[in-house]
């Protein structure tokens, strides 16, 4: 029994561990958000990275995070968050409908990766696809 018990909680730490390390964190010590700060194209879509602190949720500002805010083709803007990992990835959090996640990496004017679209409805899944943005001018949710 003692065994038993002893293999449920490895695994529950090994499970713990394992989804915690793929959950990217902010490196709140890097300047590289200074050259990212802007406005950027989407297929049609604008978006802002802010130098102003942002936080995950509708807690205090979190080291490291910044506001994003997307525009929609709907007057008004959604908001977001962004941040830059300690390997020099961008990640950038949409919280309009069902959420989007976009991890990207500086490409000259451009960012270049996926995104990852969640959903709230238990089981579905959404592979990452290829998404790309340039740096744009006059966007109305620029900073």
């Amino acid at each position: 029994m003692r065994n038993r018990n002893l293999i449920a909680l490895v695994l529950v730490i090994g499970g713990c561990r394992a989804g915690s390390s793929s959950s990217p964190t902010p490196d709140a010590a890097t300047d590289q958000w200074r050259t990212l700060v802007g406005c950027y194209r989407k297929e049609g879509e604008l978006f802002s990275l802010d130098s102003v602190p942002g936080t995950r949720s509708a807690s205090t500002p979190e080291p490291g995070i910044r506001l994003a805010r997307f525009e929609r083709s709907t007057p008004g803007t959604v908001p977001g968050y962004w941040f830059v990992t300690s390997q020099g990835t961008l990640w950038v959090v949409s919280h309009a409908g069902w959420g989007a996640t976009y991890e990207l990496e500086q490409r000259g004017d451009s960012l270049v990766g996926q995104i990852h679209l969640h959903s709230h409805v238990v089981g579905t899944r959404f592979s990452p696809t290829p998404v790309s943005a340039v740096r744009a001018t006059g966007c109305p949710a620029e900073p």
